[in-house]
């Protein structure tokens, strides 16, 4: 959890930052890219499939079409899932190079094993994208999806609910291209200031670039991994660095002690 304050217009921001994230990639083996990611109390597993061909009615000539499926923890779809399906699917129409794949589409699935609200939309986009790098295909910027709540005269990024407490019911969640800092995408719940929303996407901005590290890590943790027997089972969690064992190093620790 990021804590900062609204009346500093430079707080300190550090790795401990995105200590609630936790992510693995490669985590499935029958789609073209997977990942799973952790954020406070919230859980996704995306999975992509593609680019492949697709029925001549639903061709793009100039361009892949992007596809996303979204799946709740309760299996039941409602209104807010179809709004959470066209936030990431624009997203992702923004980010993806879809000229290069022509009469295709991207299909993009994301599993939700378990839920806070407030923090489901950020961390499907953050899940999409982690996927998408796991497959390999080009994208032009890399989003990052942040969410940010004012509590009193401070702005906490993605915090618990037991962080929550005095909070207004206010929240943003913002999506940022981490490369030039432009905001892509913004939603807003409840009542908030001009302030309040203008110290909420000031924050969101600047933890978006903490988000892009765990892209980073998430990428190089996949490719340092050594080669080895696929039915010796995970990693030893020691060897695993400290943001991705709460993920899947705790289970690898006791298989190694067993």
């Amino acid at each position: 959890m990021i804590s900062a304050d609204m009346k500093s217009e430079e707080g300190d921001l550090d790795e401990d930052a995105i200590n609630n994230f936790t992510c693995e990639l490669g985590v499935l083996s029958q789609c073209d890219g997977s990942a799973t990611l952790c954020n406070g109390l919230t859980a996704v597993l995306a999975a992509t499939f593609g680019p492949v061909e697709v029925r001549q009615q639903r061709e793009l000539v100039d361009r892949s079409s992007i596809e996303v499926t979204f799946r709740g923890p309760h299996g039941v779809e409602g209104v807010e899932d179809r709004r959470v399906e066209q936030l990431v699917r624009s997203t992702l129409e923004q980010c993806v190079f879809a000229a290069l794949h022509p009469r295709t589409a991207v299909s993009v699935v994301l599993n939700v094993l378990e839920t806070d609200d407030l923090l489901l939309l950020s961390t499907c986009v953050n899940a999409a994208v982690l996927a998408l790098l796991d497959s390999s295909l080009s994208m032009k910027y890399l989003p990052a999806a942040v969410t940010c709540v004012p509590v009193g005269d401070r702005v906490l990024v993605n915090p618990l609910p037991s962080e929550r407490q005095g909070s207004s019911g206010g929240s943003v969640t913002a999506v940022y291209d981490t490369g030039s800092e432009r905001l892509v995408a913004c939603r807003t719940a409840g009542q908030l200031s001009a302030e309040q929303l203008t110290s909420c996407l000031r924050e969101a901005r600047r933890a978006a670039a903490m988000v892009r590290q765990l892209y980073r890590r998430a990428v190089a943790a996949k490719f340092s991994k050594e080669p080895r027997d696929p039915w010796a089972g995970p990693s030893r969690a020691e060897d695993m660095p400290p943001s991705w064992r709460r993920l899947g190093g705790q289970q690898a620790g006791e298989q190694s002690t067993s």
